[in-house]
């Protein structure tokens, strides 16, 4: 086990809450807001429920799970303990994540390892836990419901009427390489859509390697 610290640049919404709760140390830029949206389409952030629930408690999960339509603000998820700390730019950001990697580059592995330990202690059915939260979403997400939602959504989108904003994520995108969703960067290291846990720990092992 290692310790992980995420970089969150600009909105996380769904998914991406979830990721921002599964690491170990969340450091973020001071736009990004944070928005539990599945609610909205008929479904429920069941899967990333556990991770979120863990960071920041049942009542704040109960209460981003029932307003998907608002965008909570980073200093709202810093005071909550999504987010460890913001940064007024980008540079600061990343600045803030080099200086803490190469603080714990310097410490007891054996030590963090069991720290890491600890403070996951209690998610050890997670494995099957996600396996059935799965499921729910698997079975709402054929609800008429979710599909008249997701026709809507093809609606808007066909119309053009979010054109500009949708160009705009996808320029951020292409600047930071990223081509599909999910996507992710270890370290420099690009993982393109959905893979195997194996995949994960190959690159993470490969940049631990070269950090020492």
């Amino acid at each position: 086990p290692v310790l992980v610290i995420g970089r969150i640049h600009a909105h996380t919404v769904g998914g991406g809450v979830g990721l921002a709760c599964a690491v170990d140390i969340a450091y973020a830029h001071e736009k990004a807001s944070a928005r539990l949206s599945e609610l909205a389409i008929g479904i429920g952030p069941f899967v990333v429920g556990p991770a979120v629930e863990r960071k920041v408690g049942t009542g704040i999960f109960g209460l981003l799970s029932a307003s998907p339509a608002l965008r909570r603000e980073a200093d709202w998820c810093v005071q909550r303990g999504l987010y460890a700390e913001i940064f007024p730019t980008i540079e600061a950001l990343d600045a803030r994540i080099d200086a803490h990697t190469k603080e714990l580059a310097a410490y007891s592995p054996e030590a963090m390892a069991e720290l890491k330990r600890v403070m996951w202690k209690g998610t050890e059915d997670w494995d099957q836990l996600l396996i059935e939260r799965a499921k729910i979403s698997g079975r709402l997400v054929l609800s008429d419901f979710t599909r008249e939602a997701i026709a809507k959504f093809k609606a808007a989108m066909d119309s053009g009427k979010h054109k500009a904003r949708v160009e705009k994520d996808a320029e951020v995108a292409n600047k930071a390489g990223v081509s599909r969703t999910p996507s992710f960067v270890i370290n420099g290291y690009y993982i393109s859509g959905a893979q195997p846990i194996s995949a994960f720990k190959k690159v993470i092992n490969r940049a631990m390697k070269e950090a020492k």
